[in-house]
């Protein structure tokens, strides 16, 4: 009987040690590198798993400004665990967005879901957008949400 309420508690234990089903991480305009690209270490190395990646803006803006805004490019930058760069760019559309205040807006993007990386490993992405846009719009950030999904 100690022996099965020892194992049980050492299952306890390692369960309470997982990495949590979702993440985010935001990255404010003043934490940009020198080329002005927000940045993010993305985990994608359990090849077990599929991922949904979704894509945060957030904007200091009022209304009268904000009333002109359409869509914002996203110019994504990812560099593969083994170097290998791919790049595109995401459009965020006025429908996206997610929560307003008279001056804050929140823009939540659906990016990818079901995603089966091309290589298990951290994969390094950096956001860009235009410098025009962002001072327009007051951007104030970018943030990632990352969610893991059971096995295959």
């Amino acid at each position: 009987m100690k022996r099965l309420l020892a194992v049980l508690m050492v299952l306890v234990a390692v369960s309470a040690c997982r990495r949590p089903a979702m993440e985010e991480t935001f990255v404010r305009v003043a934490d940009r590198d020198a080329l002005g690209r927000y940045g993010f270490q993305v985990d994608l190395a359990d090849s077990t798993l599929t991922y949904d990646l979704d894509l945060l803006v957030g904007m200091a803006c009022d209304d009268v400004v904000f009333s002109s805004f359409r869509q914002l490019p996203l110019r994504l930058q990812w560099t593969a665990p083994s170097g290998q760069p791919y790049e595109e760019t995401v459009w965020m559309r006025r429908k996206e967005l997610s929560d307003s205040t008279f001056y804050e807006k929140h823009f939540w993007v659906e990016y990818r879901h079901d995603l089966r990386p091309v290589q298990a490993g951290v994969w390094d992405l950096a956001v860009s957008i235009p410098e025009n846009l962002s001072d327009q719009f007051n951007v104030t950030g970018t943030g990632l949400r990352l969610t893991r999904h059971g096995t295959r």
